[in-house]
């Protein structure tokens, strides 16, 4: 069971039982996978070789959302791509890490119970955000039509099993960031 978020003094409070916090493990590492994925040209190479002027697009559906084209125009795409995506790839492998170092800590220290400090309220949103991001590629998720069909198959009892996993997944996410955005509007209480 993953709990609704509450504000409290301290910060943003969620329960997460073992079941859960594993599956959420899981992907935030698969997740980590693929976004630390190495480029072809590291940046020590381009360094020493020069500039890379462009870069393809990836092909996984999962990387695809997390680093969308920035432009309409391919080769402009693919030049801002060379620029932006190493960094990008760092910012949103930080973030993970951090709700993943969270997660784990809360499994250890507190038997389940996740506080998410206001100071880190914005990294968790993120990354639960790429979180969904990365669920929706996979899934096949581009409208509303696409996500409705996801939270069906979420609730299929003959669904294929682990297409009813993953659409169970992204629809908990879903929820649970909402939760924390809907928390934080709330604010903390006072002592």
């Amino acid at each position: 069971m993953i709990g609704e978020f509450t504000g409290t003094p301290q910060g943003f409070r969620a329960e997460v039982d073992g079941h859960d916090r594993r599956l959420l493990d899981r992907l935030l590492g698969e997740i980590l996978t693929v976004l630390d994925e190495p480029s072809e040209l590291t940046s020590l190479v381009r360094a020493t070789t020069g500039f890379e002027s462009s870069r393809p697009e990836p092909e996984s559906p999962a990387l695809d959302n997390l680093l969308p084209p920035m432009s309409e125009d391919p080769p402009e795409a693919a030049e801002l791509r060379a620029l932006t995506e190493d960094f990008l790839r760092a910012e949103k492998s930080a973030r993970l890490r951090r709700v993943r170092r969270d997660l784990r800590s809360a499994h250890r220290d507190t038997g389940g119970v996740v506080v998410v400090p206001p100071c880190s309220v914005w990294d968790w949103l993120a990354a639960l955000n790429d979180l969904r991001q990365a669920l929706a590629g996979e899934l096949g998720i581009e409208d509303a039509a696409d996500a409705e069909r996801v939270w069906d198959q979420a609730h299929d009892e003959d669904a294929d099993a682990r297409l009813g996993l993953a659409s169970g997944l992204y629809v908990a996410v879903t929820w649970w960031q909402d939760s924390l955005l809907r928390a934080v509007r709330s604010g903390v209480p006072e002592h």
